[in-house]
């Protein structure tokens, strides 16, 4: 070879060089966009791959709830092609099944929204498990975020052996999976599409409250506040249920991060403005009436606080909102062939009464005749009918705070509630009262001098997070009182009627002055301290279970007596928290109260709720290795 041959091949490697280089370099910054558009940054990102690794491996394949039936039977359906329920592989009455409508003779499931998300899921899973048996296609899915997890801690951390520790923990979990894998059901795959899908939404809640209070205070109050919702709050336990109240926490939460950002001028804050409402519009085809909720109160604190209401700005959240809106009255129309009658309304399979849009009793009947004036009237009938059930529901609810012991079984403290069906639940006591599965919340005791203050500075105007504020006061207010009739009610576990406003709950203790100075004056007393109270929670239960012989609901409420005892201890460390730094009492207080919560996820998954079988089989075998009840 000579030495221009030389010479030109040298060029021709130094050119292939750069432009693998630059090719990698442009693959890095498209996937750091990625992240950032998703999640925000490499923090959110680990939120949402920790939730789905932890609560992956406790989740269970089964029904918990006889209401998911109908939900999984819908998606069997609907990914069959039909909106129309012909088939029942998990049932053998169709008409039994909760929640299912009839409409001449033909039945329609519930929560279209929620089963066209679950759709590709079910079909990815089926195309998985034409080639692998369908508990490694699980287990497989799960090493792959808990791979992920490693490398983005160690990518935040700096410290390259947390990413190793993680992969090498990952990979003894996948081979004593593979060595102990057992026989799964294909036809259990709907099931577990839709417990993805729930456990998703836990996930996009945990990142979008993330971003949310990173946004107003910093990244470090952020990822408090999200590792907050994710372990120390009740809506974690509903992430594999496939129920629809981690999906309404998800649309609450992105939407309150959206109205955060829209209380700025400009383009992005126009869009993100609209956006509130299009993720509202697209929650209406999973729950039409929460969604109306929701969007009845944004549209007034919307437009009082927005930072401006000219005809552009309005054209933008109007066209948002009308588009978002379009797959449900496509829905309402096939089914009901009315585009304002979502499934809801119309008359339950198994009484022939009209079912509520809050899970209750709705009045019904067209008002009109027959002809076009007929047809009119009926479509004003429709309308008013949801506001109308609406201002009941809130009247109803707002009559029981007249009644202060329900108001203590659904808040404070649950034990054996007089008229509750224990008998849906074979007789044990395991529903929990607010406080007792949140503990957390005990730290609004500083609400009232919060409030104090603010009023004494009542002449400075409102700022973004101010603004933020009164929309998550007011859905927190409207969300409970729409319910609030109808609990304490047997089943609700975690008050899950109004679980979707945890996230709320979560962002109204990142707002509390003694709560970030905690998280930013004393983070390794936080994160120590909730290690330690977790721990600590879980050994002190597993060894009482053993010693005890307990029965479920035993158990339970002797949780939800450490639970109490925990918001006790924070309220009170909280209120008489004086102008001296006290952010190590704070930390401690805050991190005991989310132990115990993070334990009872844990013992949730595996000692207290037997149900169903274990998606992975190294959960069974640990459960296996732990009291039983």
């Amino acid at each position: 070879m000579t030495a221009a041959e030389d010479a030109q091949g040298t060029a021709i490697d130094k050119g292939e060089g750069d432009r693998e280089r630059s090719t990698g370099v442009r693959s890095r910054i498209d996937s750091e966009r990625l992240v950032a558009t998703l999640f925000g940054d490499p923090r959110g990102l680990a939120l949402f791959l920790g939730t789905l690794l932890v609560f992956g491996f406790v989740s269970r394949v089964g029904f918990f709830i006889i209401d998911s039936y109908t939900v999984a039977t819908t998606l069997v359906n609907v990914a069959a092609g039909s909106l129309e329920v012909t088939r029942s592989p998990f049932s053998l009455v169709v008409e039994t099944q909760p929640g299912m409508v009839d409409v001449g003779g033909r039945y329609y499931g519930r929560n279209y929204g929620q089963v066209f998300v679950a759709v590709p899921v079910l079909l990815g899973l089926r195309g998985l498990a034409a080639i692998a048996e369908p508990r490694l296609v699980l287990l497989g899915v799960w090493a792959v975020a808990g791979l992920g997890f490693g490398r983005v801690l160690g990518d935040l951390t700096g410290r390259p052996q947390l990413r190793h520790l993680a992969s090498a923990l990952v990979a003894l979990v996948f081979a004593v999976g593979v060595a102990g894998a057992t026989a799964f059901q294909s036809e259990q795959l709907p099931i577990v599409a839709l417990q993805i899908v729930t456990l998703v939404a836990v996930g996009v809640a945990v990142v979008a409250i993330y971003r949310l209070v990173a946004l107003l205070h910093g990244r470090r109050a952020g990822t408090a506040a999200g590792v907050g919702l994710l372990l120390g709050s009740p809506l974690a336990f509903w992430a594999t249920i496939p129920k629809r109240h981690t999906i309404s926490a998800a649309a609450i939460a992105v939407s309150l991060y959206l109205f955060a950002v829209s209380r700025r001028s400009g383009p992005k804050a126009t869009a993100a403005r609209a956006g509130t409402y299009a993720v509202l519009g697209l929650f209406a085809t999973v729950h039409a009436f929460e969604a109306a909720v929701l969007v009845a109160v944004l549209i007034p604190v919307d437009l009082a606080t927005a930072p401006s209401n000219d005809r552009r700005s309005l054209a933008a959240v109007a066209a948002g909102f009308a588009v978002s809106l379009l797959p449900l009255f496509l829905v309402n129309i096939l089914i009901a062939g009315n585009p304002l009658k979502p499934p809801r309304m119309l008359p339950a399979a198994d009484t022939g009464a009209t079912r509520g849009g809050l899970d209750g009793d709705f009045g019904g009947g067209g008002a009109g005749g027959g002809g076009p004036l007929g047809t009119v009237l009926d479509l004003g009938n429709d309308v008013l009918q949801v506001p109308m059930f609406l201002l009941d529901m809130a009247w109803a609810g707002s009559a029981t705070l007249s009644e202060p012991e329900r108001l203590w079984h659904v808040f404070v403290r649950s034990g054996y509630v007089p008229g509750l069906e224990y008998s849906k639940t074979a007789y044990e006591t395991v529903d929990l009262a607010v406080l007792e599965s949140f503990p957390l919340l005990g730290a609004l005791a500083w609400l009232p001098i919060a409030a104090a203050r603010r009023l004494r500075n009542r002449g400075a105007g409102l700022d973004r997070a101010s603004r933020t504020d009164v929309l998550a006061a007011a859905w927190t207010v409207s969300f409970v009182l729409v319910y609030l009739s109808r609990l304490p009610l047997h089943s609700m576990i975690t008050a899950r009627y109004i679980l979707p406003v945890a996230p709320l709950g979560i962002y109204a203790l990142a707002r509390l002055g003694p709560v970030r100075a905690a998280v930013g004056g004393a983070p390794r007393w936080l994160a120590g301290g909730f290690v330690a109270a977790t721990a600590a929670v879980l050994g002190g239960m597993l060894v009482a279970i053993g010693w005890l012989s307990l029965a479920v609901g035993e158990a339970v409420q002797l949780h939800a007596l450490v639970a109490l005892a925990a918001a006790a201890a924070l309220g009170a460390v909280v209120a008489t928290r004086s102008r001296h730094r006290e952010e190590r009492a704070v930390a401690l207080a805050l991190a005991l109260a989310g132990g115990v919560t993070a334990s009872f996820l844990l013992l949730s998954g595996l000692v207290y709720f037997g149900y169903g079988e274990y998606a992975l089989d190294p959960a069974r075998l640990l459960a296996d290795l732990l009291p039983s009840l």
